[in-house]
């Protein structure tokens, strides 16, 4: 993982990720590309928010999800600075317009979280702090196998995944000390239930 002290801020990256010229698509990985050092939030934070939607309540989708997230998670364990993903992937093609829009209307949030979770406690998403982040992202990735079993089971998890991956984006150790203590609830209610 990049121990880059350059950390961008999220409406920067949407105003790199705007379609430029009068290019139909881009492609996925040019897209992360984009986020440099910081690929491994956004794959993180994409299957943790689905997980945590409908689409996660989906048979087969939970246990999908949760392999993306221990793929990526273990990535990050083993110091990659880009995620690596299939060239298949890699090659998928996003409509310009589509993109523009997206960029669009996310980037009220954008500069709503860029203005309220500044890169804070970053020790907890820099190395070493990263690999703790990394591992615990595996294990509970890996959670989700077993949680498909329960109605929306990957739902707790998956709030963790995505306050884990926001942090990573956003290089906030505070978003990563809830994504800690969703954690924490998550095993006591696992150790409750049982």
């Amino acid at each position: 993982m990049s121990t880059d002290s350059q950390t961008l801020e999220l409406t920067e990256v949407l105003e790199r990720l705007a379609p430029e010229g009068e290019d139909d698509s881009t492609t996925v990985g040019d897209l992360l590309a984009h986020f440099r050092g910081q690929a491994h939030g956004p794959l993180l934070l994409v299957p943790g928010l689905l997980a945590v939607s409908p689409v996660g309540a989906i048979p087969g989708m939970s246990l999908a999800m949760g392999a993306v997230i221990t793929f990526v998670a273990i990535q990050m364990m083993v110091r990659s600075d880009r995620p690596w993903l299939p060239e298949r992937v890699e090659d998928l093609e996003v409509p310009a317009d589509r993109l523009q829009r997206a960029v669009d209307k996310t980037r009220p949030a954008a500069r709503w979280l860029d203005r309220h979770l500044q890169a804070r406690w970053s020790f907890l998403v820099r190395a070493p702090g990263s690999y703790v982040l990394a591992s615990t992202c595996a294990l509970l990735g890996l959670s989700m196998w077993p949680l498909a079993l329960v109605p929306m089971g990957v739902a707790p998890p998956g709030i963790a995944v995505t306050l884990f991956g926001l942090a990573l984006t956003l290089r906030s150790g505070l978003l990563a000390l809830l994504g800690y203590l969703t954690c924490a609830a998550v095993v006591g209610m696992s150790v409750w239930l049982l």
